[in-house]
């Protein structure tokens, strides 16, 4: 007996909004956030590298905030990597990728990780590319298909390119990556008003289109990136809100 196949996924009310945006005519160009919109990591990565480290966990039985021991906003890895404080360097095209990787390994042993392990945790971390939302990638490609421009914004580091091609996204990003917007090349990140007003002057220059930010749509799963790109005068949308099919 053949399997049946999953149901397609439903599309997120940010996408169907932004559609109808675009379709109403008031709407120009479409712009997308990457991670948490575009590209999805495992929702456990973060405990199970923790759980690789071999070390206490200081917030054990006191996440932060009421979290679960292990979980993104607690746990060793996490901070060492996603909270290390070079990371606002690296996204502003300030610090490397690679230079980033050899602070968080150190971060680790000076929280007792032995090296070997604080090495292969970050190397584990740094091997996975995440994957790719295939309903949204979808969607973004049919509005650029039917003629709106579709561009990719993300606070991202210098390897970003390479990341999304291994996860096939060189589609949307373009083969020279005319579509992709990258905090490391703009020298500013989300939510500085200078990373929309960077931003804007490329989407201008590479679209051809002598665009007013009014006729810029964003759909970011940070509300404070949203709320940063309103005050820009671009609008913008809550990734996901709720789901729906249409």
């Amino acid at each position: 007996m053949a399997a049946t196949p999953d149901p397609p996924s439903p599309l997120p009310r940010s996408l169907r909004a932004i559609t109808a945006l675009v379709r109403e005519g008031t709407v120009d160009v479409v712009v997308s956030d990457l991670d948490g919109v575009v590209r999805l990591f495992p929702p456990g990565l973060w405990a199970e590298l923790d759980a690789d480290l071999g070390i206490e966990d200081p917030h054990e039985g006191a996440a932060a905030g009421g979290a679960a021991p292990g979980s993104a906003a607690g746990g060793p890895s996490f901070s060492a990597i996603l909270g290390h404080p070079l990371l606002p360097e690296v996204v502003r095209g300030r610090a490397t990728h690679d230079r980033w990787r050899r602070e968080a390994v150190r971060a680790l042993e000076e929280r007792g990780a032995a090296p070997e392990r604080a090495a292969a945790t970050v190397d584990r971390w740094a091997a996975i590319p995440g994957r790719a939302e295939p309903v949204v990638v979808r969607r973004l490609l049919a509005l650029r298909d039917a003629g709106t421009p579709v561009l990719v914004l993300t606070n991202g580091t210098d390897r970003v390119p390479e990341e999304v091609a291994a996860i096939g996204l060189t589609a949307l990003i373009g083969e020279h990556r005319e579509w992709l917007l990258n905090s490391a090349d703009l020298g500013a990140a989300k939510p500085e008003p200078e990373a929309f007003a960077r931003a804007h002057a490329l989407i201008r220059e590479r679209t051809g289109l002598p665009v007013p930010p009014s006729r810029v749509a964003l759909v970011d799963d940070s509300p404070g990136h949203v709320e940063a790109a309103r005050r820009f005068g671009w609008q913008a949308l809550v990734h996901p809100g709720d789901a729906a099919s249409g």
